[in-house]
């Protein structure tokens, strides 16, 4: 699929509205507005928190440099919120 239909006329405004809406939570977007790596999604982020927490320490797979940007979270959580009222909004 290419995106530059949009700008080209041969793709709606709606059409292009429903692809962003159903993008994965793990995927590209998802890793740069969380400033995490592609493949982390919501809920293993969430889980490597909760390793976290009952453990002391970070989760071996999640790099070190990331987890100090998330705060224990909060940030990914903010960004949950977004997704949510987001898709909230769409379901009306």
């Amino acid at each position: 699929m290419d995106l530059t239909d949009y700008r080209q006329g041969r793709m709606s405004m709606r059409r292009l509205s429903v692809l962003v809406d159903h993008l994965p939570d793990g995927g590209y977007v998802w890793a740069k507005l969380t400033h995490e790596q592609p493949g982390w999604s919501l809920e293993a982020l969430l889980l490597a928190d909760v390793f976290a927490a009952l453990t002391g320490k970070q989760h071996p797979a999640r790099e070190k440099s990331q987890a100090a940007r998330t705060t224990s979270g909060r940030h990914v959580t903010d960004v949950a919120a977004k997704l949510k009222a987001r898709r909230d909004r769409r379901n009306r």
